[in-house]
């Protein structure tokens, strides 16, 4: 595979720049929470010129490609260089993982601990808890700074991909999620695009028992760079999270018309109490369209191997979705981690593409994503429920509770 040789380029000139580590972004300032009022009243970034988005729905469309932790099949996840990379190397969407600190900095890291992605037990080894574990939620951002992130490791202290870029080198440094922000709009300007945001809330639950509000605070950093308005096409956003409630809570306390997705996992993860198999039903898909614009499944959930013919077999999950109403993302494709039965990367892709998938969570958004077969009938930024249908589809709907 020939490496997007600009995208290093891009990657090498932000890591040449020192990080300001004594202060923080204007978004990262102390700040009382997010109101109605201070969602709309806020300053919006806008861009240079109008941005017209296009017609889907008059020719065929691509998936749209999500670059899972930025680039993280070439530089470690949610790096600067992760980031950069995916940028340029055209990815629709550059996902962040948000999970706070003890100063309720919301950073970009996809676990609540930093164990396995940077040299923590080097640096402060005396601030583990009981169960041996680092959590982000013991260090202020500024203590975060001193750490430097690393290819991820297994518990045994092996790199996950060992093919991958060398651990413990690089230099890079945990990112808050107004430095990405600022990144991806400075990008957007210079290069005349729209790649966008896709935010998943980790752990909400866990924050709130610790007395944090990761929701809350994510917000208050998207509404000072007016990204809380779906119609600001600066850096289009989406919104993902495994649980429910948080979705809910966006529409409902927030008032907020950004498109929601519900990650979908499976019950061995023990992600949370919720019994995400129900979510797989047509029913379970229908009762999902009351607050959400569309569902993250896990790839084993969609395609499910080779039958005897040597044909590739799906579940019925996509098809129930679709006749929902609902988007289609399939996390995490990887190159370098195949599922048994495909060949190759584009096979896969071209297999997720004809079944009618949408958009794609991948480690290489470098690879080539085929056109859809026909004119897609779902628009990758779909509108909004308006709050009327939202309460008229909750007041009829005859499905499970999530």
């Amino acid at each position: 595979m020939k490496l997007n040789l600009a995208g290093l380029a891009v990657a090498t000139v932000w890591l040449l720049v020192t990080p300001v580590v004594a202060g923080q972004t204007m978004a990262e300032e102390t700040s009382p929470p997010v109101t109605v009022e201070q969602v709309e009243g806020d300053i919006m970034v806008q861009p240079d010129t109008e941005m017209v988005q296009p017609d889907t729905e008059l020719e065929p469309t691509k998936p749209i490609v999500i670059a899972h932790r930025g680039a993280s099949g070439y530089a470690p996840e949610h790096s600067v260089a992760a980031l950069a990379m995916a940028h340029v190397m055209g990815a629709d969407y550059i996902e962040q993982d948000i999970v706070l600190t003890r100063d309720h900095v919301p950073v970009v890291l996809h676990d609540i601990v930093l164990d396995h992605i940077s040299n923590v037990r080097d640096v402060f080894p005396d601030k583990k808890r009981p169960d041996e574990r680092y959590y982000v939620l013991d260090f202020t951002f500024v203590e975060l700074q001193k750490l430097n992130l690393t290819e991820r490791q297994t518990a045994a202290g092996e790199q996950r991909y060992p093919a991958r870029f060398p651990a413990g080198t690089g230099q890079l440094k945990v990112m808050s999620l107004a430095q990405q922000i600022e990144l991806i709009l400075g990008l957007n300007q210079t290069r005349g695009l729209q790649t966008g945001l896709y935010i998943e809330l980790k752990n909400a639950r866990w924050h709130k028992q610790q007395g944090y509000d990761v929701l809350q605070q994510t917000l208050n950093v998207l509404a000072r760079y007016g990204l809380t308005d779906a119609s600001n096409l600066a850096a289009p956003v989406f919104l993902q999270c495994f649980d429910p409630e948080v979705l809910r809570r966006i529409k409902r306390e927030f008032l907020l018309e950004l498109p929601l997705i519900q990650l979908i996992a499976d019950n061995s993860w023990n992600e949370s109490d919720i019994d995400y198999h129900t979510m797989l039903s047509a029913a379970g898909m229908e009762t999902l369209r009351n607050y959400a614009d569309g569902v993250g499944l896990w790839l084993e959930q969609v395609f499910l191997g080779l039958d005897e013919q040597g044909q590739p077999k799906f579940s019925q999950v996509v098809e129930h979705a679709k006749a929902a109403g609902l988007l289609v993302h399939v996390y995490t494709l990887r190159a370098d981690e195949l599922p048994e039965g495909a060949e190759s990367y584009e096979q896969l892709v071209q297999w997720l593409t004809d079944i009618g998938v949408d958009g794609f969570f991948t480690d290489f958004p470098d690879y080539p994503v085929p056109l859809k077969s026909a004119p897609s009938d779902t628009h990758p930024l779909p509108d909004h429920n308006s709050l009327e249908e939202d309460q008229q589809l909750q007041n009829g709907a005859d499905g499970i509770v999530l």
